[in-house]
């Protein structure tokens, strides 16, 4: 079974904790980007609201034929509680049939957007097997 990592990381932390998901799974790996990156206070002013309202953002293709993979481990950092707006983008473009695993990380280590993440998983025709709370180093 092919598994790849995707992720978004803002500060490195989600990078971080995605490099040791992919070494302990085997996996590839591959990092979101957005394509206008905001600036840290942008992010903590417009970042967390858009959020929390479920916003989409551009991203940068990905470096993946993500159809080549059984199985997506998507990590994201959580911003007010909730996935990035880059995230929202990937996983309304991912391949349908796909064996998903989320994992949300943030400082606390505690989201609100399991509902969410299952919702918009299942609208792709894809299989949330699981959804974890990471806390951040």
């Amino acid at each position: 079974m092919r598994t790849i990592v995707i992720f978004y990381s803002y500060t490195g932390k989600t990078k971080e904790i995605a490099h040791e998901t992919a070494k302990r799974s085997k996996a590839d790996i591959v990092e979101v980007r957005d394509k206008a990156r905001p600036g840290i206070l942008k992010a903590l002013l417009f970042g967390t609201r858009a959020a929390k309202e479920g916003k989409h953002c551009e991203i940068e293709l990905i470096a993946a034929d993500l159809k080549m993979y059984d199985k997506l481990i998507v990590m994201s950092p959580i911003w007010a509680g909730y996935i990035v707006p880059a995230i929202n983008s990937l996983l309304k473009i991912i391949p349908k049939g796909k064996r998903v695993e989320f994992k949300a990380v943030s400082k606390r280590g505690k989201s609100l957007c399991k509902g969410r993440v299952k919702e918009i998983v299942a609208a792709r025709g894809c299989k949330l097997e699981d959804y974890e709370d990471v806390k951040a180093k």
